[in-house]
């Protein structure tokens, strides 16, 4: 030892440490360094560090193509639907012109008739023609015959022509005498009021010929080849 000091055995044996004792110092140490960072400055089990709050998944954005999609369609159906109805129905039809005759075969089909109509311009379709043939309930009640119309009408008024039979002829009863001749039932036929001239109409007729009957072929008319 310098300075002529030496250590006695005592004094060698206060300065060994013992472990023990260390340890201890250690954990108080460790203990008041745990209750100094404790905001209430108690020392005790050290808690973990609280975890931030797990952040929720956001909801999936939904793409605006299918409900775009969706209302041109609707609006789609919605503008077809309203010209069907329209064809259909001809709210905004203009003015009938013009004159064309049309001639319906018998046990002809409404298409049929409608196609007919459509190529003579009368109406727009045979397809609609039949339709509202259909929705009228007058399919089984279009009559045959030579009708008189005009292009550009409408629908129901073709219907209304083609399902109303024609006035019924005027009939006349007329008595004719035997003996009498083709000049006096000429007479009689205009007294009673019926157009025409009966003495021209039986002058000559394909129907009828004298010379079939052994008569000269030089016979003016059919007098006397004429029955009452």
């Amino acid at each position: 030892m310098p300075d002529g000091f030496e250590r006695t055995a005592d004094d060698r044996e206060d300065a060994r440490v013992d472990p023990e004792d260390a340890r201890v110092d250690r954990e108080d140490a460790r203990v008041e360094r745990e209750r100094l960072r404790r905001p209430n400055g108690r020392a005790g089990r050290r808690t973990p560090p609280r975890r931030p709050p797990a952040r929720r998944p956001q909801p999936r954005r939904k793409h605006p193509w299918p409900g775009r999609i969706a209302a041109l369609l609707a609006l789609a159906i919605a503008a077809a639907l309203i010209w069907f109805l329209v064809q259909l129905f001809q709210p905004f039809h203009g003015s009938p012109h013009g004159r064309v005759t049309v001639t319906v075969p018998a046990h002809s089909t409404a298409r049929q008739i409608g196609d007919e109509l459509a190529k003579a311009g009368v109406v727009p379709s045979g397809l609609f023609f039949e339709l509202r043939a259909t929705l009228a309930g007058d399919r089984g009640d279009l009559l045959a015959g030579t009708y008189h119309l005009q292009e550009g009408m409408t629908y129901s008024s073709v219907l209304k022509i083609l399902t109303t039979p024609p006035p019924a002829a005027k009939t006349t009863n007329i008595t004719i005498i035997e003996g009498r001749t083709r000049a006096q039932i000429d007479a009689l036929l205009r007294a009673q009021g019926v157009p025409g001239s009966y003495a021209a109409a039986t002058r000559h007729s394909p129907l009828l010929s004298p010379a079939d009957y052994g008569a000269p072929r030089t016979t003016p008319d059919l007098e006397g080849f004429l029955f009452p």
